[in-house]
């Protein structure tokens, strides 16, 4: 969807374990299937999915998502997953999202949204209703990327 820049020496790639991959010609290899994911439709539908699924929960509690994407976190998996996500995967994903959405909007309450983000969240201290209401943007800042890419050009 856009051209992707190689990442620099200092960027860390993670093994499945959570190690540290060395320098050398497997991280040359991760690197090469990082710029040639980094820009796909799945790719950023995916990180787009994943985001929105543990931010609608705030982190306060236990968080996967759901299976075949469990244990596979975007940032860390992207250039080892063997193959894309199918778009009946994605489509699944979207569905439970969609849900979660609806049930976390369905209890929130004045308490709730002024509740400070725990210090394990990347916003921590900000309150619940900062990244709810931040999710409206960047989901669909994705979802229009990807309908750009994938619409008739004219």
């Amino acid at each position: 969807m856009w051209t992707v820049a190689k990442p620099g020496d200092d960027h860390e790639f993670l093994s499945p374990d959570w190690s540290p991959v060395a320098r050398g010609e497997h991280r040359d290899e991760l690197a090469r299937r990082w710029v040639e994911r980094w820009g796909t439709p799945w790719s950023v539908a995916w990180h787009a999915l994943e985001t929105l699924d543990y931010d609608v929960g705030g982190g306060f509690g236990a968080w996967a998502p759901p299976p075949p994407f469990a244990g596979h976190p975007h940032w860390r998996d992207l250039a080892s997953l063997p193959a894309a996500w199918s778009r009946a995967e994605l489509m699944d994903y979207t569905d439970s999202c969609r849900q979660r959405v609806r049930d976390t909007l369905a209890t929130m309450t004045d308490e709730l949204a002024a509740r400070p983000l725990p210090a394990a969240h990347r916003y921590r201290g900000e309150a619940y209703a900062f990244v709810i209401t931040g999710l409206i943007g960047h989901t669909t800042e994705h979802a229009s990327q990807i309908r750009q890419f994938i619409s008739p050009r004219s």
